[in-house]
């Protein structure tokens, strides 16, 4: 499944994408960073516990987006982390609305 509009792009709020069938998915910086699908994040261990201090660190950013062919984008964040393909079928799989996490 392909965006039917433009996906609109923030360096710290994140995607929007308006999907075929009108929904809407919208996704934080964070949120795309833990569900990225590429080899390294999807086998590393589970985070550990967050740490008491989390107003000290800086808050996590795209960095940039770039599409991908016409079925992903490539987005690089903050931390340096640049090795997730996000395909549109992720997004629409991983969106976060409570609509969606509903169907999970």
């Amino acid at each position: 499944m392909s965006p039917s509009g433009p996906i609109q792009v923030s360096r710290s709020q994140g995607l929007s994408i308006r999907w075929p069938d009108g929904h809407v998915s919208s996704y934080g910086p964070q949120y795309l960073r833990d569900h990225c699908p590429c080899a390294a994040c999807v086998s590393r261990p589970a985070p550990a516990a967050a740490s008491p201090f989390v107003m000290l660190q800086p808050a996590l950013k795209i960095a940039a987006a770039e599409p991908a062919g016409v079925y992903a984008l490539h987005l690089e964040f903050s931390d340096g982390h640049n090795s997730g393909f996000y395909t549109f079928e992720h997004l629409r799989t991983i969106c976060p609305c409570a609509e969606c996490a509903a169907r999970r």
